[in-house]
């Protein structure tokens, strides 16, 4: 697995500092840290275990020649992941199995589902296994309350909602989502299969965002979900920022977004080349 494929935010970091052809400690007496912590800490930045603040994000462009469109980004990416750390505490307080129910209502009163994904496969299209790994991770990370089997089971029943001839879903998931080696190759190669038989389904648009093999148009930052006319960013798997009255802004970058996506034969290509370069 790679730095990024563990960490965006570290994995691009490290790439920069790589490409200036400069040592963690090197990196680490530019940015004036302490001799002493300053390689621990640009370690752990890289490796995913700090997220970076603006000014550092900042500073390391600066020192490693970094674009500012990709230093804004980070900037935006590494805010999101503060934010989600702390809020998603707060929501996981008393376990993950009521965050599971309140998706499963709103997917229950929900008829049209247009969701943009760069982290995860869409919860809808999830194996049992997969869905575990997720959950689990998050409560390794939070410390909640370890209710990780009955949140499975809860968000497995959202599943059903694929068969609902009343409910249209169209997915769009980024490139990397289909590459990231976040999970055991045996859980990864039985969710891509899983993921590629949801193609040609009645009520399913299924769509890969090329990002990694071909040139796109645009430059993605966020995860968004939009359940009919409510809206909303994901900053973790089970937290959200509800954008209700940003319905139309996404979904004009969701239409700016598909004009590069590819579908039907080209999308099972792309998920069985990735099947295809997993790990033995």
């Amino acid at each position: 697995m790679t730095t990024e494929e563990r960490d965006p935010i570290g994995g691009r970091l490290k790439a920069a500092r790589e490409n200036a052809r400069f040592t963690g400690t090197e990196l680490a007496e530019m940015l004036g840290w302490a001799a002493s912590t300053g390689k621990f800490k640009v370690s752990k930045i890289e490796r995913g275990r700090q997220i970076p603040t603006a000014d550092e994000i900042t500073a390391w462009a600066q020192a490693t020649g970094m674009n500012e469109r990709l230093r804004d980004q980070l900037i935006h990416m590494a805010a999101e992941a503060e934010a989600s750390r702390d809020t998603y505490s707060k929501r996981a307080a008393h376990g993950q199995e009521p965050i599971q129910d309140d998706y499963t209502k709103r997917a229950a009163r929900t008829k049209r589902f247009t969701f943009f994904e760069m982290t995860f496969i869409p919860r809808y299209l999830q194996t049992p296994d997969y869905m575990r790994a997720i959950l689990q991770e998050h409560h390794d990370k939070h410390g909640s309350v370890n209710d990780v089997a009955a949140a499975v089971r809860k968000r497995q029943e959202s599943v059903r909602f694929l068969t609902d001839p009343d409910k249209q879903f169209t997915f769009l998931i980024d490139e990397p989502v289909l590459r990231r080696r976040r999970f055991p190759t045996s859980i990864m190669r039985a969710q891509l299969f899983h993921l590629s038989s949801a193609i040609g389904l009645d009520n399913v648009t299924l769509a890969i965002y090329p990002s990694l093999s071909r040139p796109v148009n645009s430059n993605t930052e966020s995860s968004f979900e939009i359940f009919d006319d409510e809206a909303c960013i994901e900053t973790a798997v089970t937290d959200e920022e509800h954008l209700a009255d940003k319905v139309e802004i996404l979904e004009a970058l969701f239409a700016r977004y598909w004009q590069d996506a590819v579908t039907g034969e080209d999308a099972r290509h792309l998920i069985l080349d990735a099947i295809n370069h997993l790990p033995a």
